[in-house]
C-alpha cells in the first residue's frame, strides 16, 4: 500500500462557510441559534456561511461545542481553503510571469545544460513551469526583481552581455556561499596567508583545489568555481555576502573553438579577485570580464594579482634570460616560477600577457605550459 500523501487543489475552493451551512441545516439550526450560543453576532455568522470571512481558532472552539464537530475539522477546512486559494493565485501569477519569459531564454538553456536546472522543452505549454524553476533558483517572486536582486550584473549593457546570464551566475555564487560556514574575514591574516596560498600552485591539481578552498574558508571567504557561460565573458567576481563574509567567483572550466581554460588564467584571476578584497570596499560587487580593465580598480586589482604572483615582472626585467637577441621563453618560464615560487603555468601565463602582442612567436612556446583546468565546486 503506498503511504505517499498528495494534495489536490480544487479548480473553485469551497469557502468553509458552504460546509458549516450544511451542518446547521443538519442540525435544524439558525444563524440565530448559533448566535445566541456562541455569542458571535449573527452578522458574523452570516458572513462566514456567505464567503466573506473565514473560521478562525476560537471560532472553531466555539463550534465544536455547539455543532458536536471537532475544532480540527473546522481549522483544517479554513487551512486547506486558504492553501487552495493561494495555490490559484500562484497559477494566475505565474501565466502572467511566462508572458516576460523570453529574455531568460539562452539564460535557462545555458542553467539547464549544466543540470543545474531540469532541461524542459521551451515550448508554450511548458512556459509556466520553466517560469516556477527560475523563480526558485532566483530566489524571488517575479523575475522583474532579479535586476534589483543582482544589481552589479546589470550594470553592464554592452550588446554581447547577457545579463540574466551573469545575474545567474552571481546566483550560483550566492547559493554555494549560503551553505558554507566561514570564519570572519580577516583582511591582515588574509595578506599574510597569500605566499602559502600561491605555493599551492606548485601541486596538482587534485590536490590544491581542495587545499585552496579550505584555506580561504578560514579567511572568511567562499570559492566557487563555475563553468564557462556564453555570452558573459566572466573571468570571475568577488562579492561580499556579509559584513565578514565573501565570496569569490571564479570561471574555472570551459573550452572554444581554439582555447582550452588552463592554470595560468586561474590563479591570476584568483589573485585579482584577492585583491578586490584586500584593496577595495566591501560596498563594491566586482565583475570581471575578459580583456576588460577599464576602471582604476581593475587596474590596481590586475596589478596586485601580477606583483603578488610573479613581482609585476616586465620585459625589461628579463634579460638575464636573453640568449642572442631574444629571450628565452622555457628558461624565463622555468627561472621565474623557481625565483617566486609558482607552477611554471602561472610564469607562462604571465609571459604571455607580456609577450601577446610584441613577440607571437615567444607567446606561442608560452601555450605549451599551459595546463587545462576544469574544475567545478557550484
Amino acid at each position: 500500500m503506498s503511504t505517499t500523501t498528495q494534495t489536490y487543489f480544487p479548480d473553485a475552493p469551497v469557502h468553509p462557510g458552504e460546509t458549516l451551512q450544511e451542518v446547521l441545516e443538519s442540525l435544524s439550526l439558525s444563524v440565530l441559534d448559533v448566535a445566541v450560543r456562541t455569542g458571535i453576532t449573527p452578522k458574523h455568522i452570516s458572513h462566514i456561511i456567505n464567503g466573506k470571512a473565514l473560521i478562525t481558532p476560537e471560532m472553531a472552539l466555539k463550534l465544536e461545542k455547539v455543532t458536536g464537530t471537532k475544532a480540527s475539522f473546522w481549522n483544517n477546512l479554513s487551512r486547506n481553503y486558504q492553501a487552495s486559494l493561494a495555490a490559484l493565485e500562484e497559477q494566475v501569477h505565474l501565466v502572467q510571469e511566462a508572458e516576460h519569459i523570453e529574455a531568460f531564454r539562452e539564460t535557462y538553456r545555458e542553467l539547464s545544460a549544466k543540470g543545474i536546472l531540469p532541461k524542459i522543452p521551451w515550448l508554450k505549454g511548458n512556459l509556466t513551469a520553466i517560469t516556477r524553476e527560475l523563480l526558485q533558483f532566483f530566489s524571488t517572486h517575479s523575475l522583474t526583481f532579479v535586476p534589483q536582486t543582482q544589481e552589479a550584473a546589470y550594470r553592464r549593457r554592452e550588446q554581447e552581455i547577457n545579463q540574466n546570464t551573469m545575474a545567474a551566475i552571481i546566483r550560483l555564487g550566492e547559493r554555494k556561499a549560503q551553505t558554507v560556514q566561514t570564519e570572519p574575514f580577516n583582511r591582515t591574516a588574509l595578506r599574510a596567508a597569500l605566499d602559502e596560498i600561491k605555493s599551492y600552485s606548485l601541486l596538482k591539481q587534485g590536490e590544491y583545489l581542495p587545499l585552496l578552498e579550505e584555506k580561504l574558508r578560514t579567511l572568511g571567504i567562499v570559492l566557487v568555481c563555475v563553468p564557462g557561460f556564453s555570452h558573459t565573458g566572466l573571468q570571475g567576481a568577488a562579492k561580499w555576502v556579509d559584513t565578514d563574509k565573501a565570496m569569490i567567483i571564479l570561471k574555472s572550466d570551459g573550452q572554444t573553438a581554439t582555447t582550452t581554460f588552463d592554470e595560468g588564467k586561474f590563479w591570476f584571476n584568483l589573485f585579482h579577485e584577492i585583491g578586490h578584497l584586500v584593496l577595495h570596499g566591501k560596498k563594491q560587487t566586482f565583475i570581471d570580464l575578459k580583456d576588460d580593465p577599464t576602471s582604476p580598480e581593475e587596474k590596481e586589482a590586475n596589478l596586485f594579482a601580477s606583483t603578488q604572483l610573479v613581482g609585476n615582472v616586465q620585459i625589461p626585467d628579463l634579460q638575464e634570460y636573453k640568449r642572442g637577441s631574444a629571450i628565452r621563453a622555457d628558461l624565463a618560464v622555468q627561472g621565474l616560477a623557481k625565483k617566486y615560487g609558482v607552477s611554471q603555468s602561472v610564469a607562462a601565463g604571465h609571459l604571455s600577457h607580456l609577450f601577446k602582442k610584441t613577440q607571437p612567436s615567444v607567446y606561442a612556446v608560452l601555450n605549451d605550459y599551459q595546463k587545462p583546468l576544469s574544475y567545478t565546486n557550484y
